[in-house]
């Protein structure tokens, strides 16, 4: 029984109790840590950079006049960026990467967007996560699916933490899912649940039941919360935010502790004004915290286990506007990171001289990385899928 039902069948009896969203009812049930071929599992960790990464200051074509015709201000020169090859080079503030990018380490998927693009970040954020053309509409987050068919690690049932303000992609998990902001605040939650008076009248033995599962449910939580919170207590607890979260989850991925998808987010990048001071302090914080992330990760020897890849509802336009920024654009490029990964450009450079409406056109549809993840990072079957149709890209070695 997955929790929705158990919540509908208490509901029919009369019976109101509060639940924590995402527990499975099953959690404690004994679970294997690797999959029937002895292989460890592997990870995926998402980084949403939110409010429309400028794409064009990030990985930037210093080399082309264009590039600073149209960023008489903003554009950055080929003495200041860090260079990558085909005369494009990473942002100065992003130089804790380029020990991943040497080791081939670290990918660049170019041109990335969808046909038809919507600008507003609503919209456009929610046709990213749910991996729907820009004109339907999808509820389900496109690693709903996914995470309900990988097996179940570790004690606690719980195959995916988004530790941000939403679910993003993962809408739709119900059974599988947890996601916070706060862990303090989640703690407290579920140590309240666990202290709740279970002992209720037994009244037939399928309510019987239905209790059973929620005490178990809670004991999950609990049990879930106090090791979040042991290994949060663990980290150093400096840094930035990011870097934090980032810390947690390699903690939680060095020890089983069941989750294999998460979620994190940065921003915000809606820099309409003012963005060269703060684009820079945004970089840095991805820079230091994912080159922190991955040092972990390669010390723990599990670097080889884990998939970063980051997403955006869009870049920016390719002009900067009158105010020192830039403003709603489509196409970006995005990282993709891991020791599995395979390193360097991939897809093609923007063509500034050939905007659509102003912006650098995609090249690379985003449902295309998603179904290299599905297929060649967890080895899903894709017919069911929005994405089933896109074309899988060579960024995972070995796949």
């Amino acid at each position: 029984m997955h929790r929705r039902h158990f919540l509908r069948a208490l509901a029919a009896a009369g019976v109101t109790l509060p639940s924590l969203p995402g527990m499975a009812d099953d959690a404690l049930a004994p679970t294997a840590s690797s999959d029937a071929s002895g292989a460890r599992p592997r990870h995926l960790v998402l980084i949403e950079l939110q409010g429309g990464n400028d794409g064009l200051n990030t990985v930037v074509p210093s080399a082309d006049p264009l590039y600073r015709k149209l960023r008489p201000t903003l554009a950055l020169s080929p003495d200041e960026v860090l260079p990558l090859d085909d005369g494009l080079g990473l942002h100065p503030s992003l130089e804790p990467l380029m020990p991943l990018w040497a080791r081939g380490d670290l990918a660049i998927a170019q041109g990335v967007g969808y046909p038809a693009p919507n600008r507003s970040h609503f919209r456009s954020i929610e046709i990213w996560e749910t991996a729907s053309d820009a004109d339907e509409t999808r509820l389900q987050g496109w690693l709903a699916p996914l995470t309900g068919s990988l097996p179940a690690i570790g004690p606690y049932g719980i195959k995916a933490l988004a530790l941000a303000r939403d679910e993003g992609p993962l809408a739709g998990s119900l059974s599988d899912t947890v996601v916070f902001e706060n862990l303090a605040g989640f703690v407290r939650q579920a140590r309240g649940l666990g202290t709740r008076d279970a002992g209720r009248e037994r009244t037939t033995d399928a309510l019987a039941h239905l209790l059973s599962v929620e005490r178990t449910t809670r004991a999950a939580a609990l049990a879930f919360a106090e090791r979040l919170d042991d290994e949060a207590g663990s980290a150093k607890g400096r840094g930035p935010a990011l870097a934090r979260r980032l810390e947690l989850v390699a903690r939680l991925i060095e020890a089983d502790a069941g989750p294999q998808v998460f979620k994190v987010e940065l921003g915000s990048f809606d820099t309409h004004a003012g963005q060269a001071n703060r684009h820079r302090a945004l970089l840095g914080e991805l820079g230091t915290s994912l080159a922190g992330f991955a040092r972990m990760l390669v010390a723990s020897g599990r670097w080889n286990d884990v998939l970063v890849m980051s997403y955006s509802e869009f870049g920016r336009r390719a002009a900067e506007n009158g105010t020192g920024g830039t403003d709603h654009g489509t196409a970006a490029p995005h990282f993709l990171a891991g020791g599995r990964v395979a390193g360097g450009l991939h897809g093609h450079r923007p063509d500034l001289s050939r905007l659509e409406r102003g912006d650098p056109a995609f090249t690379t549809d985003f449902r295309s990385l998603y179904a290299t993840v599905a297929h060649d990072w967890f080895g899903q079957a894709l017919a069911e899928a929005p994405f089933a149709d896109f074309a899988t890209l060579p960024l995972v070695r070995g796949a």
